[in-house]
């Protein structure tokens, strides 16, 4: 009896406490919203007045920003149906691509490719004939002396295509992961295709670290539909800390493993750089996120070579925060180390947002950051629109003050009403962000 009135105690007393957190959470959640719905009101009352620098005006039922992503410089494209999904830890053959570019693609990047080439056209006669897959690897692995041991690539569906007697022209979008066996080359139709036997990587979504002592009383404050915004932020650290104290380590161990706690915590980190947070939707999926955070955060290509080997997302979510802690605010010249920018001046001039990929006529694919200004950097020709990636705008190529390296190009509106009137596009391959040499990769 004694015990039963023991534990009737205990239960009242967290009973008391979870009311009293909700309490707390209704009445902050309850005035950040009246925050919100007057800073609203004023925001509207003065949009006449302001002038938001980075505004995109829309021409008439045509959204500029939607325009950059549709590769529309191709030309007309014809789209391909079907969607192939290869099993993890399967053993596959692919034809391999070698596109000239400096881009480590990622699952759900897109990729345009303008080939003229007979090995290349080649290789995309067969993927289309066949499954619409095929594998791309970055440049740092086309070394004849490098080893496949860690040799890590991503495969490529086709989405759309065109060809004609200049070449083909394609748009393909990343999709999984995958490692080199081994790299052959066999005779198709009188003509050389480049081969790998390659091993899909898998996706490995770990269990929450404390799921096998979790308290069955607590469960409905972790389940209950109508708390999953309010847990994020009070409830569910709750929830951790009382079923932390059951274990022999200290709860921020345990935190820092634990999926929903990490993508909170990057997130918050990302709401920092408001120019990249502002006009992506990040997902709240592990797998996903981590891959946006490659594709949005400028990294060098060796460290997004690092993060690719890593078959946990919840690795990959441990790795970016020591990537975000560590990430300097400028961005210097691959060559001279000159300062080009400010991660400050990134902005999204595309749906897809600041980052994208895009192919010259030449058939050379770049990775592009769009900055608000420059510094440091001068344009050397004269605006030009033919093939422009960005429809309205002309290009001017630009390279660095000190060294002359190739930085990217300068965009001007030549149509009125767009805003911003000028931006700059500067090659991810050009620049780098200063990292702190020993970032943690466990």
């Amino acid at each position: 009896m004694e015990e039963d009135a023991t534990d009737s105690t205990e239960s009242e007393s967290n009973l008391t406490d979870f009311r009293t957190a909700r309490d707390d959470v209704f009445s902050f959640f309850r005035s950040s919203m009246r925050n919100i719905s007057e800073n609203t009101s004023a925001n509207n009352s003065n949009v006449d007045s302001e002038e938001v620098s980075v505004e995109i005006s829309l021409e008439p039922d045509e959204d500029v920003r939607t325009l950059p992503c549709e590769h529309q410089y191709l030309g007309e494209l014809e789209q391909v149906r079907g969607r192939v999904i290869m099993d993890d830890g399967s053993i596959q053959k692919i034809p391999l691509l070698f596109p000239a570019s400096q881009v480590t693609l990622v699952p759900g990047q897109s990729f345009p490719l303008f080939e003229s080439e007979e090995i290349t056209v080649n290789i995309l006669k067969y993927s289309l004939e066949s499954d619409h897959i095929f594998g791309i690897i970055p440049s740092v692995y086309w070394n004849p002396r490098s080893s496949l041991k860690n040799m890590v690539g991503t495969t490529a569906e086709i989405i759309a295509c065109s060809h004609s007697n200049n070449g083909y022209k394609v748009k393909a979008v990343g999709r999984q992961r995958f490692k080199v066996l081994r790299i052959v080359s066999e005779l198709i139709n009188e003509s050389y295709i480049t081969f790998a036997y390659i091993k899909i990587l898998p996706e490995i979504v770990l269990k929450p670290v404390l799921d096998g002592v979790h308290l069955p009383s607590l469960n409905k404050f972790r389940t209950s539909q109508s708390f999953n915004i309010l847990l994020s932020l009070t409830l569910f650290l709750r929830c951790l800390k009382r079923d932390a104290c059951q274990m022999r380590w200290p709860i921020w161990i345990y935190r820092n493993y634990d999926e929903k706690y990490l993508i909170e915590n990057v997130k918050s980190k990302l709401t920092e750089n408001v120019s990249i947070s502002k006009n992506i939707l990040f997902s709240d999926d592990p797998t996903t996120l981590s891959f946006q955070l490659l594709k949005h955060v400028p990294i060098p290509q060796k460290l997004i070579l690092e993060a690719m080997e890593l078959n946990s997302p919840i690795q990959r979510l441990r790795w970016f925060m020591n990537i975000l802690n560590s990430q300097t605010d400028k961005l210097k010249c691959i060559t001279c180390r000159t300062t080009i920018g400010s991660c400050a001046d990134i902005f999204a001039m595309s749906i897809e947002g600041p980052h994208g990929t895009y192919v010259n006529s030449e058939g050379c694919v770049h990775e592009l950051i769009t900055l608000k200004t420059v510094t440091n950097t001068f344009p050397s020709s004269d605006p030009e629109t033919e093939y422009s990636w960005f429809p309205g705008y002309a290009w001017s190529v630009a390279y660095c003050c000190e060294c002359h390296h190739h930085i990217g190009w300068m965009f001007t509106a030549c149509k009125k009403g767009l805003k911003p009137y000028q931006f700059w596009g500067i090659k991810s391959s050009s620049v780098e962000a200063k990292y702190a040499e020993d970032i943690d990769r466990t």
